[in-house]
């Protein structure tokens, strides 16, 4: 985590989307790209620990690519401009690092949860 910044806690309406079952792997990322959830299913999907992911910012974590190998996760991603106008997510399909190097095409659908903070961003993932 870079200085002193501190993992915001879960709003509660983000809570109560996380607590639903999926088979999915899910990790959220608050309004300022901080992961501040990260479940089993993303570490066995990444290899990549919870205590690892927590507090980092998304785009440092996942190393998410397009086709072709373009950078797709970064700070000022469309995601998350897309959350902030307001506009819904389309699923889509990413490659990821994992801890061990590999490259992994994933799918992914996201939830936008708008609070006073701004928007949170549920990532449900899973291989392609």
């Amino acid at each position: 985590m870079d200085g002193n910044e501190q993992v915001r806690e879960l709003p509660p309406a983000v809570g109560s989307v996380i607590e639903a079952r999926t088979g999915d792997a899910v990790f959220v990322v608050d309004p300022d790209y901080r992961i501040i959830h990260w479940d089993g299913r993303m570490e066995a999907l990444t290899g990549t620990l919870s205590g690892e992911a927590v507090g980092r910012r998304c785009f440092g974590v996942v190393l998410g690519e397009r086709e072709g190998g373009g950078t797709f996760c970064a700070h000022g991603c469309s995601v998350m401009h897309l959350a902030q106008a307001g506009r819904p997510v389309s699923s889509y399909d990413l490659r990821i690092t994992t801890r061990s190097g590999e490259k992994r095409w994933v799918n992914v659908s996201n939830l936008t949860v708008q609070t006073e903070d701004g928007p949170y961003l549920v990532h449900l993932q899973r291989s392609r």
